[in-house]
């Protein structure tokens, strides 16, 4: 596990490098001069390494936006469009432009899809 840390050329080879080195430093002192021990260290190191080889947690970012379902037979699609995270002054101007389109033609209509969120702290 050590042979492959010291490996790491990448952005972690600065912490690559420390543990390496704190390693190196322990096994080459004197056991009863470390504080906690030897086997402290090994484990301290072996819990750094292990960080150091896991691949990192890629956040997956917000989940796609389906695409709209198929138009039914009869019906033609005039427009369609997503917004993520919108405010409600957003929202507000949406439907009032939607409602204008509605109101230009009494034989359309309007499918919505939506999602309500909430920034976690």
């Amino acid at each position: 596990m050590f042979e492959a840390v010291a490996c790491i050329n990448d952005r972690r080879k600065t912490d690559a490098t420390l543990l390496i080195d704190d390693l190196r430093d322990s096994l080459m002192m004197d056991e009863f001069a470390l504080a906690g021990g030897l086997p402290a260290k090994l484990s301290d190191a072996e819990g750094r390494a292990v960080k150091l080889l896991r691949p990192p947690k890629v956040d997956p970012g917000p989940a796609p936006i389906p695409d709209p379902p198929p138009t039914k037979p009869g019906w033609k699609r005039l427009d369609s469009g997503s917004t993520e995270r919108m405010s409600g002054s957003d929202l507000s101007a949406l439907t009032e432009k939607l409602a204008g389109k509605l109101g230009e033609n009494p034989n359309r209509r309007v499918t919505i899809q939506w999602t309500l969120e909430e920034e976690s702290e």
